[in-house]
């Protein structure tokens, strides 16, 4: 079981001031966020070696430091294109496989790469 405490302020001086204090202790299931937008990500080569990558991160400069440890390549070789995301409240800070992958594909087949997954994949 998670515990987790949070403080802020003078709590005696703003229950004193109070009209009404409701105390208890209070138990919640673990939940885990699901966006409504689903995930897609696009790779493609350029002849200089060069990766261009569409994905909705919500830290592009951490995305390309990522993927260049991952793929073998420096930073400067991979340009990320963060399209607007809509909500993504976290899940999209880390790079997933989805976009290695796009890449690594793109490279073997020598043609741009898209994959778009739907709600349930």
């Amino acid at each position: 079981a998670l515990s987790y405490r949070h403080v802020i302020g003078d709590v005696e001086d703003a229950l004193a001031k109070s009209d009404v204090v409701v105390e208890g202790r209070f138990f919640l299931p673990r939940i885990a966020h699901a966006c409504l937008g689903t995930f897609g990500c696009l790779a493609q080569w350029d002849y200089s070696g060069r990766l261009s990558l569409t994905t909705p991160t919500q830290v592009p400069h951490l995305a390309q430091h990522d993927l260049s440890k991952i793929l073998g390549i420096g930073a400067d070789k991979i340009r990320i294109v963060q399209p607007a995301i809509g909500g993504g409240f976290g899940s999209k800070l880390d790079v997933s496989p989805r976009e290695p992958i796009a890449a690594f594909l793109a490279k073997a087949c020598g043609r741009p790469v898209k994959i778009v997954f739907d709600r349930h994949e």
